[in-house]
């Protein structure tokens, strides 16, 4: 479970904040400034899927350790939370109405993520020194984007490649720089495909 976990925001950091620092220049090359009001409700969602994909990662571990009923009872409340957030937030607009779905998939994460540790006896503090390092890099990104590639890269097609490749080769070589774990995982799991160099590189930085 703390492998996959760790593999899980491994990807889905760089891949959520890359897209929602994106998200504005995509919609102005793509769909044109007409549909930037759109983003503020793309980038919500991108955040939301962000936990849910850890969320349905605890579901299925219960499902496999044949804890189906714990898994219910989660889905349960979140179905509860989201119903709440819909009654609560159904007169300030679409807006709210996303915000609370956030709001509803982090609540029932935490929930999970907490039955998971009582159930598998997992050390939650390595999972979280995980998740520090890897929300430093997350950042980084955003800094660097505000601060250098908005500022100094004119258009929106070039901006949004820039953001592509940069924002990646800047991710990469911090969680190298920061020893996150889940770098040498991929390494592990990928091996047989992975360059000789790179693989001693990466073993030297962590064993």
């Amino acid at each position: 479970y703390a492998t996959i976990f760790r593999l899980l925001c491994f990807v889905m950091f760089p891949v959520t904040v890359i897209a929602i620092v994106s998200s504005h220049t995509f919609v102005d090359f793509f769909l044109t400034h007409k549909w930037l009001p759109a983003v503020p409700y793309m980038q919500l969602f991108l955040i939301e899927g962000f936990f849910f994909a850890l969320y349905m990662l605890n579901q299925n571990t219960f499902n496999a350790i044949g804890k189906s009923g714990l898994s219910l009872k989660v889905d349960i409340i979140k179905k509860l939370l989201m119903f709440s957030s819909l009654f609560i937030a159904f007169n300030f607009g679409i807006k709210a109405l996303i915000i609370g779905q956030v709001l509803s998939s982090f609540i029932v994460f935490i929930y999970s993520l907490l039955d998971i540790k009582r159930k598998l006896k997992i050390e939650m503090k390595f999972l979280f020194s995980e998740l520090h390092k890897l929300s430093l890099i997350t950042m980084l990104i955003i800094l660097i984007d505000f601060f250098v590639l908005q500022e100094y890269i004119l258009g929106s097609g070039i901006l949004l490649l820039s953001k592509v490749v940069i924002l990646s080769l800047v991710y990469c070589l911090a969680v190298y720089i920061f020893k996150v774990h889940a770098l040498y995982d991929v390494v592990v799991l990928f091996e047989k495909y992975l360059p000789i160099k790179i693989k001693r590189l990466i073993d030297k930085r962590f064993i």
